[in-house]
């Protein structure tokens, strides 16, 4: 991905993911908007089943300089590759992600989790994820 922005935030224990994405994505994008950037690619936001904190991310048209705020919470890259081992796609997002069956088979191959990749992903109006798994030998 190129021209790549992203915010970092917390979960507080009891927080699910799915709940805190949506608003934190949309503070995301208006203070993106707010500056004068359009996203042009999909939401994406990575973090570790169990994780303290997420981290979302989306591209822009452009190159910009991003002046880091007091929390370092926004950050740019002007390239992210994701060289990942482990691929699954959620197709119903009613139904949970299937954490315990992906970190399975990260661990049959010797591995583990090091982060999650969720590409949100809009079909239609329908909207599923697909996930890319970034490991680590054990």
């Amino acid at each position: 991905m190129h021209n790549v922005v992203s915010h970092t935030a917390e979960l507080r224990p009891g927080d699910d993911l799915f709940e805190v994405v949506d608003p934190v994505g949309d503070y995301f994008k208006e203070v993106l908007m707010h500056n004068g950037y359009y996203t042009s690619g999909p939401l994406v936001f990575s973090s570790v089943p169990g994780g303290g904190d997420f981290t979302i991310m989306t591209t822009l048209g452009n190159r910009i300089n991003i002046v880091e705020d007091s929390a370092e919470s926004f950050r740019f890259n002007e390239h992210l590759e994701l060289e990942t081992d482990f691929f699954y796609r959620h197709y119903d997002l009613e139904e949970p992600v299937p954490y315990e069956e992906i970190e399975s088979a990260v661990a049959a191959a010797g591995l583990e989790i090091k982060t999650i990749y969720h590409v949100v992903l809009k079909f239609y109006g329908e909207v599923m994820l697909d996930l890319y798994v970034d490991t680590v030998a054990r």
